[in-house]
């Protein structure tokens, strides 16, 4: 974990905090699987967001692009009649306000794209993620699901309840989340028990701070941890598949927003423009 913490490009604090509490708790090599396995799931969602910035960019793009088209219809029935008519239009309305405004929402996006993806902008990407409906969601309850798989781990392996804690923290993949973890742990001992922690923290659903409390009181802790890390990477694969749903339904979605909007402003522009030359007045007229 120290060797990895020189490397924050390559290895964010989830993942060093990740296998600097499987060293702590002797289950690196277990650590390393569930991170291998979160980070291909991570890649997975990465690129499906990815597309949809890509999908809503070229949203977007289209609408002031199909003006563009349109209006350089004109250029096709005047001076210079046909293909090269159009294109001749077309480049003289992309140096007009349509074209500047296609331009600025095209460098504004490579721009916002290439300043996020810098690893100092990683924080201000997790805090805006947990703020979105569906994924601020599964972001906390994929950073549940770790947070209770690494103390199930780091109990059994007798590590004190603050320590564990604090470990476990440091493990989560979301750093909005475990900034807020650690802020918890920070003001307890080593006498608090780990469900005053889990209801302090106002993370965790009610059946989870249930299960703590009765494996507190059971003496058997590590099994009550183990069972609500089962629910919790239960609660992530529902989670998983309301995003997936959420964003096919939203690319759909907008794909056909954006398909009636251009054909519209497109099929207008043509007729508009034929009547124009043909007869001397727009349809509108």
């Amino acid at each position: 974990s120290s060797a990895m913490e020189v490397y924050p490009d390559f290895f964010p604090p989830g993942a060093v905090g990740t296998v600097r509490a499987g060293e702590a708790g002797g289950y690196v090599w277990q650590a390393l699987e569930a991170l291998s396995e979160q980070n291909n799931q991570a890649h997975k969602m990465a690129w499906a967001a990815r597309l949809f910035r890509w999908v809503s960019v070229l949203g977007l793009v289209a609408i002031p692009f199909t003006l563009v088209a349109t209006k350089a219809l004109d250029s096709s029935f005047e001076e210079v009649s046909g293909l090269p008519g159009y294109i001749q239009g077309v480049g003289r309305e992309l140096t007009g306000p349509l074209g500047w405004i296609v331009g600025l929402i095209i460098v504004t996006y490579v721009v916002a794209a290439a300043l996020m993806r810098k690893t100092e902008h990683r924080p201000l990407r997790h805090r805006l993620g947990t703020a979105l409906p569906i994924f601020g969601r599964r972001a906390k309850i994929e950073s549940l699901a770790n947070f209770n798989w690494h103390l199930s781990k780091l109990s059994e392996a007798g590590i004190p309840p603050s320590t564990a804690w604090n470990l476990a923290s440091s493990a989560l993949p979301n750093e909005e989340f475990a900034r807020r973890m650690e802020a918890v742990g920070q003001t307890v001992l080593d006498k608090n028990k780990l469900s005053e922690l889990v209801r302090r923290s106002g993370m965790f659903p009610f059946e989870y701070v249930g299960l703590v409390e009765t494996g507190e009181m059971a003496g058997h802790l590590p099994g009550a941890l183990e069972q609500a890390s089962r629910l919790a990477a239960d609660d992530l694969k529902q989670a998983d598949r309301v995003a997936k749903v959420s964003l096919y339904g939203a690319y759909l979605a907008m794909f056909a927003v954006i398909a009636v909007v251009c054909c519209a402003t497109f099929y207008s522009g043509y007729f508009n423009s034929l009547y124009k030359h043909t007869v001397g007045e727009t349809e509108a007229e």
